[in-house]
């Protein structure tokens, strides 16, 4: 089955905030609406990627799931497969 080549890396990241979600520091309810405003984004993108194969991302999307990427680092391993 043919799947969209950004699924791996935003699964990844979706694990990541999950978890950070859980064991990540103390925040404010300002930091804790952005960050439910990112997790709800990148649901919403993984549900279209999964819908379209061919969907492609803008730079800025991309730029924003790598500011993701960095904000919501826990220090934990990572559990999903490459």
């Amino acid at each position: 089955m043919i799947r969209n080549k950004y699924l791996t890396k935003l699964y990844k990241l979706l694990e990541r905030m999950e978890i950070w979600e859980q064991v990540g520091p103390a925040i404010s309810e300002e930091e804790l609406d952005d960050f439910q405003d990112v997790l709800t984004y990148l649901r919403e993108t993984i549900a279209n990627c999964e819908k379209n194969v061919n969907l492609g991302l803008t730079s800025h999307t991309l730029r924003d799931f790598n500011r993701a990427w960095k904000t919501y680092d826990s220090g934990h391993k990572w559990t999903t497969a490459t």
